[in-house]
C-alpha cells in the first residue's frame, strides 16, 4: 500500500514523503510483524530495492520504502528522507540527527496505519520492534540516526550496505575530510555493515585504498567497542565480487555513482542471494518474529560460505 506523510520542520515543498509499505499476506494470523525501514542511496529510486523488500516480506517482515525530493546543499536529490545539511554546522547539531525527523514521520504514519480500523495493517505490525537500514547515504543516515538521536528505543538493530562514517568534503565542519565521526550513544543497538570488494564509489569518495578500508575504519574507529560510546555488537560482512550498486535492481545508468563504480565479479543473482541471506540472518537474530523464523542472538553471526566473508565480528561490550 502507499501513503504520504509530512516531515515536521521541513520546508514545503520539500516536506513530503511517499511511502511504499509491503507486508505479508497472512497477517495477522502469525502475529504482529516486525518492521524494516529501508532508506535508499542518493538518487536511487526506492523501486530499485523492491526485490529485497519482497524477500524480507516472505521472511515475515513489514518493509517500508520511501521517496523524497530533498534539498541537499545547493542542489536537490532523490532520497528516502530529508537530510538536514544545516546540522553539519557543528558536532552538537549533527548529533541531533540530520534524518531523525524523517524517521519520526515514517514511524508516526505506521502508527496511524496500525490503528486504522479495518485497515490492512490494523493490529498487524509491531511498532516496538523496528530495524532501520539502508544503502550508501541511506545506510549512513540510518547509523547516524540511531547512534546519536536518543528518542528511538523501538529501533532494535541497524544495517547498512556501502555506507560508512568516514567523511567526505561534504562534512568538513564536523570532522576533517578523511576523518571519522564516532558513534557514541550508549546502548546503540547491534550494527551490521555490509559491503562489496568491487565498490568503486567508496574508494572514489573517501580516497581510501579500497571500500573495504573505509568500512573497516567505520567499525573500528566509528563504532567504539567500549567506554562512553559502546554499541550492542557490530559485524562487518564483505561480499566477494559485489560492487556499490549491487542492492539496486536495476541500477540507474544515469547515476553518477554508476560512472565510477566497478563491475561486479561473478553472478549478480548469486551475490544478491548472498546479500539477502546475510541480512535475513541478522534480522532473525536481532528482530525475530515471535517463534516464527526466530533464532537466538547468540547464533549470530552464522557460518557463511563464499561469496560472503565475515571480516570482523565484535560481541556487545
Amino acid at each position: 500500500l502507499y501513503r504520504c506523510c509530512r516531515v515536521t520542520g521541513a520546508e514545503a515543498p520539500y516536506d513530503t514523503l511517499q511511502l511504499k509499505v509491503l507486508y505479508p499476506p497472512e497477517m495477522p494470523e502469525r502475529g504482529p510483524s516486525p518492521i524494516v525501514v529501508f532508506w535508499s542511496a542518493a538518487d536511487c529510486p526506492a523501486e530499485s530495492y523492491t526485490w529485497l523488500a519482497e524477500r524480507l516480506v516472505r521472511r515475515g517482515y513489514c518493509v517500508v520504502l520511501s521517496a523524497h525530493v530533498a534539498r541537499y546543499g545547493p542542489v536537490t536529490s532523490l532520497m528516502s528522507v530529508p537530510y538536514d545539511v544545516s546540522r553539519l554546522a557543528s558536532f552538537d547539531e549533527y548529533k541531533t540527527g540530520p534524518s531523525a525527523a524523517g524517521l519520526r514521520a515514517i514511524l508516526d504514519e505506521l502508527a496511524k496505519l496500525e490503528d486504522e480500523e479495518a485497515g490492512p495493517l490494523e493490529l498487524a505490525i509491531d511498532l516496538d520492534r523496528v530495524a532501520l537500514g539502508g544503502h550508501a547515504l541511506g545506510g549512513r543516515a540510518a547509523i547516524e540516526t540511531v547512534a546519536y538521536a536518543l528518542n528511538f528505543p523501538e529501533v532494535r538493530c541497524v544495517f547498512s550496505y556501502g555506507g560508512t562514517l568516514v567523511n567526505t568534503p561534504a562534512r568538513p565542519a564536523i570532522e576533517a575530510e578523511g576523518g571519522r565521526v564516532p558513534a557514541f550513544h550508549i546502548g546503540c543497538p547491534p550494527v551490521l555493515l555490509l559491503g562489496g570488494t568491487e565498490d568503486g564509489v567508496l574508494e572514489e569518495l573517501h580516497e581510501c585504498p579500497s571500500g573495504e578500508a573505509a568500512l573497516r575504519r567505520t567499525l573500528e574507529e566509528g563504532l567504539p567497542a567500549e567506554g562512553s560510546g559502546s554499541v550492542g555488537g557490530a559485524t562487518l560482512v564483505l561480499l566477494q565480487g559485489g560492487n556499490h550498486l549491487l542492492p539496486c535492481d536495476p541500477p540507474d545508468l544515469s547515476s553518477s555513482n554508476f560512472l565510477v563504480d566497478r563491475d561486479t565479479r561473478g553472478d549478480v543473482r548469486e551475490l544478491r542471494d548472498a546479500l539477502e541471506r546475510a541480512l535475513g540472518a541478522f534480522l532473525a537474530a536481532h528482530l525475530p518474529r515471535g517463534g516464527w523464523l526466530a533464532v537466538s542472538a547468540e547464533a549470530w553471526p552464522p557460518n557463511v560460505e563464499p561469496p560472503l566473508q565475515i571480516l570482523r565480528h565484535r560481541q556487545p561490550a
